[in-house]
């Protein structure tokens, strides 16, 4: 899984897009890169919508003056050529929230919790009422401080593109 997966997921999750600010306009994407009418900076997130083929979050990249959309994970094309009609969403993500992405994306969920090889070669998995221990399960406590309590239109929009 990519970061932008990762954090996409986590922001459903939690009902929070961390959204700054939007613009709306005729957007095109060519090899990479986007035009967009607001000040950018490298590192900075982002969500389009309205877009038929590049729904979704991703990080801004500054590349020979011109603003590439990757993954945040490696320099791998993410996004196809398009035209469209659109918004997108200025997201200030927390670094924090990041980091625990980050983890989210690395996390398999047969976690062994204890093995023993006395004998007998036994393995014991971290589970949640007799079931695998899902990413949402393991990282609770660290996603509650961002968690919504009700959607807000905005993550409404992002999330049903």
């Amino acid at each position: 899984m990519k970061l932008n997966e990762s954090l996409f997921k986590v922001m459903l999750h939690i009902r929070n897009t961390f959204e700054r600010d939007s613009e709306s306009g005729t957007y095109e994407i060519q090899d990479g890169t986007i035009t967009l009418q607001g000040e950018y900076v490298s590192g900075e997130w982002v969500a389009i919508t309205g877009s038929r083929l590049n729904n979704g979050v991703y990080r801004i990249k500054v590349v020979e003056g011109k603003l590439a959309l990757t993954n945040g994970t490696d320099d791998d094309e993410t996004v196809f050529n398009e035209t469209f009609d659109g918004t997108i969403y200025r997201l200030a993500v927390p670094r924090m929230l990041l980091s625990v992405c980050e983890e989210v994306r690395n996390y398999k969920p047969s976690e062994v919790t204890s093995e023993s090889v006395l004998g007998m070669h036994s393995v014991a998995y971290a589970t949640n009422n007799g079931k695998p221990l899902t990413w949402q399960d393991k990282f609770s406590a660290d996603l509650g401080q961002w968690r919504e309590q009700f959607q807000t239109p905005t993550a409404t929009r992002i999330f049903s593109s």
